[in-house]
């Protein structure tokens, strides 16, 4: 963790992820994956696969578009869908990958649990700061973002839309 603080929504997570080489079995409980697909650049495709999601029983818990570099208007989607058993999930792919370009599985996890407060109200876990991280500046994009949070509780009208890349090296103040 970088530092606390740092997002312009209270109930906004940061999520973790392990990689591995090899072949990791799915949880028996799963009930979460997240999901990369590409659909053709003609009208109701992306309409099409979102449609079938649904019809499965599959909440979509987030949608996010990436830009195929070198291919005007191609899109990439991110999805991380939510569902009953691995088995329904599996069922919903079958039904999905015709509709797509292509169709990546990135992992199939168990949703992250909440622990109750004092007062029996489901909060995030707090981690802690790692003590090599303790004296790290914070990025300019996080510190962007904060601006423009404060700007807003001050009463100006300011969109923020997410332009840039959080994964560039910090630029000096």
């Amino acid at each position: 963790m970088i530092g606390r603080n740092i997002h312009t929504a209270k109930n906004n997570y940061t999520r973790f992820l392990a990689i591995s080489r090899n072949g990791v079995k799915t949880p028996e409980d799963a009930n979460k994956s997240s999901v990369y697909f590409q659909t053709s650049n003609e009208r109701g495709s992306l309409a099409r696969v979102l449609t079938m999601i649904a019809q499965e029983g599959i909440n979509l818990s987030k949608i996010q578009s990436f830009p195929i570099p070198a291919k005007e208007w191609h899109y990439y989607f991110h999805a991380d869908m939510e569902f009953d058993s691995p088995e329904h999930f599996q069922q919903a792919l079958d039904k999905i990958a015709p509709l797509t370009e292509q169709l990546t599985v990135l992992g199939i996890y168990k949703k992250a649990i909440r622990i109750p407060d004092t007062n029996n109200n489901l909060t995030p876990m707090q981690p802690s700061v790692a003590k090599r991280l303790q004296h790290t500046e914070e990025y300019y994009f996080s510190r962007k973002l904060r601006e423009i949070d404060d700007m807003n509780k001050a009463g100006a009208r300011v969109i923020n839309l997410g332009i840039g890349s959080p994964d560039l090296p910090r630029t000096p103040p």
